[in-house]
């Protein structure tokens, strides 16, 4: 009895403070938000394998053009897209598209934070039910993920009543995401090391964007 009435408080407080967040946020905001990653969701799991070919596909090009494909005999391109591995494996094929999806999630995020859609969102009641849809759209893809997160790394989450459950909880849960967080930093410098050149060069790149793009959003001194 006591664990059903634990559950059913957490779960209030979880929706209202999903719901909160949608009345904040407006109707307008929450329904685009419940839309785009529904549907994006839905169309990586029924159609993600075009994604997967369109990266692939650019890897052969970068290596067609490393090889000197673009020079006077392209002979050289050709053998180098023979050798050249594939950057989205069988194996990697969820994570990337779950990756993806987090993306485009997380840009929609920052697309409705503009003063546009702010303006134009009301806030009413429907914004806090696409609140809690949302919230609970979100449990629903980022929950198993977690559990497999932690057994993946040899724990399980307590669910117990114990004063210590929570606290102990949480750091299986902290030092699992540590752990992945580290191996994750570990297979990506190895699967980048071989075009660390490129990426060096993406990321001045992108930090000269930003600066130009901060000195130019700065307000002018009077």
């Amino acid at each position: 009895m006591n664990s059903q009435i634990e559950i059913a408080l957490t779960f209030l407080l979880y929706i209202i403070f999903w719901g909160w967040i949608g009345y904040q946020r407006g109707t307008r905001r929450e329904l685009i938000i419940f839309g785009v990653s529904a549907l994006s969701w839905l169309l990586l799991n029924e159609r993600g394998d075009i994604f997967v070919r369109v990266v692939n596909l650019g890897s052969k090009f970068l290596a067609f053009v490393q090889g000197g494909g673009l020079g006077a005999d392209p002979t050289p391109g050709f053998e180098a897209v023979k050798n050249a591995p594939q950057w989205v494996t069988d194996e990697r094929r969820a994570g990337f598209l779950f990756l993806l999806w987090v993306a485009i999630l997380l840009f929609t995020y920052w697309i409705t934070s503009k003063p546009g859609f702010v303006s134009k969102s009301k806030r009413d009641g429907w914004a806090a039910v696409l609140g809690i849809v949302n919230g609970l759209f979100l449990t629903s893809v980022l929950l198993p993920r977690l559990l497999m997160l932690v057994s993946a790394n040899g724990g399980t989450l307590v669910a117990s009543g114990e004063g210590q459950a929570p606290l102990a909880g949480m750091r299986q849960l902290v030092g699992a995401i540590i752990s992945t967080i580290f191996n994750f930093l570990g297979g990506f410098w190895d699967f980048i090391q071989p075009q660390r050149a490129i990426v060096i060069l993406l990321l001045l790149l992108l930090i000269l964007g930003l600066t130009f793009y901060s000195m130019r959003a700065a307000p002018a001194k009077r």
